[in-house]
């Protein structure tokens, strides 16, 4: 059943048509159905369709959809034709089919004839290269900013590795790439400082609720009442507003030993969590 903006696009007639829509929303259905209407009812071959995508697995759904939609048409000798050139039709990715291109011209470009296009597997091991050189040759600089960052952090590498991989993502996909990035450097400071106060707010609302945890039973458990106040300590000694000497004082504090042993099961429960949690709270923002 189609939508009332779906059957829009499938009765739209003319050459140039631009269609904006949000994932989920039946885009690759609507766009297999365009193409087979033109091949099926005005007889358009599929040599005249370039169909170009990002992944090789949304290339290859297209040409199996397309391919049952035609299965599913009254035979023809030319539909038979367009379901023999399915599988070398220019339904790719945008790399596939430029590489097709190069190739058909090779001889007008200075690229050697046995040159390849870098796989995904391939091109992540290379950024995970020069993001780790770049952290070693940030390290040995000596520079403030980054050494207080990577302190912070720098248990967290691949997570931080992550982000690069976004912001790269998010870049190239951006019309003005060299503007969005300029603007992101000169808005850095702001936005550095914008994180660190979440993470800070995030960082002392976990020990205020572990140590409100540790309230509710401290009465029942005299052995938790000392790491009650210990935690008590932390919070109103170590955690300023500033995160990064947070983190550097956490790093330095020799955390009391919990108590292990209790003969009441629901003590037992409660200091496995209260083990677990403090473990979380300090490999998330002190690791």
């Amino acid at each position: 059943m189609l939508t009332e903006e779906q059957q829009k696009v499938l009765d739209f007639d003319k050459q140039r048509l631009i269609i904006s829509a949000s994932a989920g929303s039946g885009k690759t259905f609507v766009l297999i159905k365009y193409i087979s209407n033109l091949i099926l009812n005005k007889k358009v071959p599929l040599s005249r369709f370039l169909v170009l995508t990002f992944t090789k697995a949304a290339a290859n759904e297209m040409k199996q959809r397309l391919e049952s939609a035609f299965l599913s048409a009254k035979p023809s000798p030319f539909l038979s034709q367009q379901i023999d050139e399915i599988p070398s039709s220019d339904i790719s990715t945008i790399d596939s089919f430029c590489e097709k291109v190069i190739k058909q011209n090779l001889s007008k470009t200075y690229l050697d004839e046995n040159f390849s296009v870098i796989d995904e597997k391939q091109s992540l091991l290379l950024m995970q290269k020069a993001f780790d050189r770049t952290i070693e040759e940030f390290s040995a600089s000596n520079m403030a900013e980054f050494s207080q960052i990577f302190f912070a952090f720098k248990k967290m590498k691949d997570n931080i590795f992550t982000c690069m991989q976004y912001l790269l993502s998010y870049f190239d996909s951006q019309e003005d790439e060299e503007y969005m990035i300029e603007q992101m450097l000169n808005n850095s400071e702001r936005f550095f400082a914008d994180a660190c106060r979440a993470l800070n707010q995030q960082l002392k609302e976990s020990f205020i609720a572990l140590s409100q945890q540790l309230f509710a039973f401290s009465g029942q458990e005299s052995q938790l009442v000392n790491y009650y106040n210990f935690l008590q300590g932390v919070l109103q000694t170590s955690l300023g507003e500033d995160f990064i000497e947070n983190v550097k004082k956490l790093s330095n504090i020799s955390f009391l030993r919990l108590p292990g042993k209790t003969e009441d099961v629901a003590n037992k429960a409660l200091l496995k969590m209260v083990g677990e949690s403090l473990k979380k709270i300090i490999s998330c923002h002190v690791q």
